[in-house]
Protein backbone atom coordinates (compact mmCIF):
# COMPACT_ATOMS: atom_id res chain seq x y z
CA UNK A 1 0.00 0.00 0.00
CA UNK A 2 2.71 2.17 0.91
CA UNK A 3 3.94 1.81 -2.98
CA UNK A 4 1.30 2.58 -4.02
CA UNK A 5 0.36 5.80 -2.02
CA UNK A 6 4.29 6.62 -3.46
CA UNK A 7 3.68 6.62 -6.64
CA UNK A 8 -0.06 8.50 -5.72
CA UNK A 9 2.15 11.89 -4.55
CA UNK A 10 4.82 11.20 -8.14
CA UNK A 11 1.41 11.13 -10.40
CA UNK A 12 -0.23 14.37 -8.62
CA UNK A 13 2.50 16.20 -7.41
CA UNK A 14 1.61 19.96 -8.04
CA UNK A 15 4.37 21.17 -10.48
CA UNK A 16 2.34 24.29 -11.49
CA UNK A 17 -0.90 25.73 -11.44
CA UNK A 18 -1.44 25.43 -15.26
CA UNK A 19 -1.79 22.01 -14.87
CA UNK A 20 -4.99 21.88 -12.76
CA UNK A 21 -8.29 21.06 -14.46
CA UNK A 22 -11.09 22.61 -13.19
CA UNK A 23 -14.00 19.44 -13.24
CA UNK A 24 -16.22 20.03 -15.90
CA UNK A 25 -19.37 17.62 -16.01
CA UNK A 26 -19.77 17.73 -19.80
CA UNK A 27 -15.84 16.90 -20.35
CA UNK A 28 -16.75 13.61 -17.63
CA UNK A 29 -18.99 12.52 -20.79
CA UNK A 30 -16.10 13.06 -23.66
CA UNK A 31 -13.11 11.79 -22.74
CA UNK A 32 -9.82 13.35 -23.15
CA UNK A 33 -6.35 12.75 -23.26
CA UNK A 34 -4.33 14.34 -20.83
CA UNK A 35 -2.72 16.13 -24.25
CA UNK A 36 -5.61 17.35 -25.28
CA UNK A 37 -7.03 18.73 -21.99
CA UNK A 38 -3.08 20.79 -22.00
CA UNK A 39 -3.79 22.16 -25.34
CA UNK A 40 -6.77 23.57 -24.27
CA UNK A 41 -4.97 26.30 -21.66
CA UNK A 42 -3.96 29.41 -22.84
CA UNK A 43 -1.19 29.15 -20.59
CA UNK A 44 0.24 25.85 -21.71
CA UNK A 45 2.02 27.46 -24.72
CA UNK A 46 4.15 29.37 -22.46
CA UNK A 47 4.61 26.61 -20.36
CA UNK A 48 5.61 24.62 -23.47
CA UNK A 49 8.23 26.69 -24.45
CA UNK A 50 10.16 25.99 -21.10
CA UNK A 51 9.24 22.46 -21.07
CA UNK A 52 8.90 19.88 -24.02
CA UNK A 53 5.92 18.15 -23.40
CA UNK A 54 4.87 15.48 -26.10
CA UNK A 55 3.21 12.68 -25.16
CA UNK A 56 6.29 10.38 -25.41
CA UNK A 57 8.54 12.18 -23.23
CA UNK A 58 6.22 12.76 -20.57
CA UNK A 59 5.24 9.11 -20.60
CA UNK A 60 8.59 8.33 -20.24
CA UNK A 61 8.71 10.13 -17.42
CA UNK A 62 6.32 8.59 -15.92
CA UNK A 63 7.93 5.26 -16.30
CA UNK A 64 11.12 6.65 -15.02
CA UNK A 65 9.13 8.08 -11.44
CA UNK A 66 7.05 4.98 -10.71
CA UNK A 67 10.65 2.53 -11.44
CA UNK A 68 12.30 4.94 -8.73
CA UNK A 69 9.86 4.51 -6.46
CA UNK A 70 9.32 0.51 -7.23
CA UNK A 71 13.28 0.12 -7.23
CA UNK A 72 12.90 2.76 -3.75
CA UNK A 73 10.64 -0.26 -2.47
CA UNK A 74 12.93 -3.28 -3.23
CA UNK A 75 11.35 -4.63 -6.20
CA UNK A 76 12.42 -5.18 -9.28
CA UNK A 77 10.93 -4.46 -12.77
CA UNK A 78 11.65 -4.30 -16.66
CA UNK A 79 9.91 -2.10 -19.36
CA UNK A 80 8.81 -3.92 -22.03
CA UNK A 81 8.23 -1.96 -25.39
CA UNK A 82 4.78 -3.08 -27.63
CA UNK A 83 4.74 -3.66 -31.09
CA UNK A 84 2.07 -1.63 -32.62
CA UNK A 85 1.10 -5.01 -34.62
CA UNK A 86 -0.43 -6.16 -31.65
CA UNK A 87 -2.53 -3.34 -29.94
CA UNK A 88 -5.83 -4.51 -31.14
CA UNK A 89 -5.16 -8.28 -30.11
CA UNK A 90 -4.17 -6.75 -27.11
CA UNK A 91 -6.71 -4.22 -26.32
CA UNK A 92 -9.58 -6.86 -26.56
CA UNK A 93 -7.76 -9.30 -24.09
CA UNK A 94 -7.30 -6.79 -21.39
CA UNK A 95 -10.29 -4.49 -22.28
CA UNK A 96 -8.48 -1.30 -22.93
CA UNK A 97 -10.21 1.74 -24.18
CA UNK A 98 -10.06 2.28 -27.80
CA UNK A 99 -8.20 5.83 -27.61
CA UNK A 100 -5.10 4.68 -24.85
CA UNK A 101 -2.15 4.10 -26.56
CA UNK A 102 0.14 1.22 -26.19
CA UNK A 103 3.41 2.14 -25.75
CA UNK A 104 4.82 -0.15 -22.97
CA UNK A 105 4.43 -2.59 -20.42
CA UNK A 106 6.38 -2.45 -16.75
CA UNK A 107 6.26 -5.87 -15.00
CA UNK A 108 7.36 -5.69 -11.74
CA UNK A 109 7.30 -7.87 -8.95
CA UNK A 110 10.58 -8.83 -5.92
CA UNK A 111 13.35 -9.55 -6.65
CA UNK A 112 14.38 -13.45 -6.76
CA UNK A 113 18.11 -13.57 -7.76
CA UNK A 114 20.35 -10.90 -9.15
CA UNK A 115 20.84 -9.81 -12.67
CA UNK A 116 23.47 -11.83 -14.06
CA UNK A 117 26.29 -9.98 -16.17
CA UNK A 118 25.60 -8.78 -19.28
CA UNK A 119 28.92 -9.96 -21.80
CA UNK A 120 30.06 -7.48 -23.15
CA UNK A 121 31.89 -7.02 -26.70
CA UNK A 122 34.33 -4.83 -27.93
CA UNK A 123 33.90 -1.88 -30.37
CA UNK A 124 35.75 -3.31 -33.14
CA UNK A 125 33.26 -6.49 -33.30
CA UNK A 126 30.25 -4.52 -32.63
CA UNK A 127 30.45 -1.98 -35.33
CA UNK A 128 31.86 -2.01 -38.83
CA UNK A 129 32.71 0.52 -41.05
CA UNK A 130 32.70 -0.66 -44.72
CA UNK A 131 34.59 2.09 -46.74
Amino acid sequence: MALLHKIGQVLTTDLTKDLKFKKNHAEDLQQTTFIDQLKKRRSIYVLGKRVHLSQVYLAELIQYAVWTCLADAGLGASLQHYNPSIDADISKVFEIPKHWLLRAQLVFGSIEEKAAEKEHYKDEERFMIYA
